[in-house]
């Protein structure tokens, strides 16, 4: 059997899925290890971050994604972050 027929209708081919996760966890690693140089150079700016690289950025998360779209980045394996100077307190 091929692995397209051990698909799981929700998430499709394993391998693909396996891959996109790891680009995500990729972007995720790269985010948290540079915070604050994201911070320092992106203030108050929405990135997207694919594959560990910073791939778009804009004061407007509408533009950023046409940025991503333009560029055919996926966004569904992209971080997608603002980097707020001064967020607001989060209640609980």
């Amino acid at each position: 059997m091929t692995t397209q027929q051990h698909a799981n209708p929700e998430i499709g081919d394993p391998a693909e899925f396996l891959r996109r996760h790891d680009s995500f966890n990729k972007s995720c690693d790269f985010f948290d290890a540079h915070y604050e140089e994201l911070l320092a150079q992106f203030p108050d700016r929405w990135i997207g971050i694919h594959d560990g690289e910073i791939r778009a950025d804009s004061d407007d998360l509408h533009d950023l994604l046409a940025q991503l779209d333009a560029l055919r980045v996926p966004r569904d394996c992209s971080l997608i972050e603002c980097l707020e100077t001064n967020p607001l307190p989060k209640v609980l």
